[in-house]
Order: C-alpha cells, then sequence, then structure tokens
C-alpha cells in the first residue's frame, strides 16, 4: 500500500473513532466531577461544556471530520456562539 493510501485509510478509522466534541465534553465532566457537585439542568451544563472542551485540548488534540485540529480560539469561538 502507498503511502498516500495508508494515510487515507489512518484517517477513514480516527474518523470511525471520533466522538462530537459536545459528548466527549459531557462524558469527561460526569466521570471527573463528584457527583455532589455536579451541575443539574441543561443550562447550566452549557455553561461548563466549553470550559471542559478546552481543558480536553489540553490532554488531546480536538480534530475536526478533515482532520485538521481546532485551537483553544476555535473552541472558545464554537462555544460562544452556540450561548448567544
Amino acid at each position: 500500500m502507498t503511502q498516500k493510501k495508508q494515510a487515507a485509510q489512518d484517517l477513514l478509522e480516527l474518523q470511525g473513532e471520533l466522538v462530537p466534541l459536545r459528548v466527549a465534553a459531557s462524558i469527561a465532566y460526569f466521570h471527573l466531577t463528584e457527583p455532589v457537585r455536579q451541575v443539574s439542568t441543561r443550562d447550566d451544563l452549557a455553561e461548563i461544556l466549553h470550559l471542559v472542551a478546552i481543558a480536553l485540548s489540553t490532554v488531546s488534540a480536538i480534530q475536526r471530520l478533515d482532520g485538521s485540529v481546532l485551537t483553544d480560539a476555535d473552541l472558545n469561538r464554537m462555544f460562544l456562539m452556540k450561548r448567544r
């Protein structure tokens, strides 16, 4: 297999493993936060998820489907637009 075909195959396999950022942030939040400290409403969760997504980006690259990596600025813009 050529290097180009292998790269395409690797990307295809990665895309099958990708999780939407909101889902990943929600899972991380509920796994890492003690139940007594967890928020209880969707509005409160929406307020905190952008911070969790930014925290996730410090330990793992957050990728778009095209393979490009989101920066902290991208994450801020993405979550600020949804909160307005």
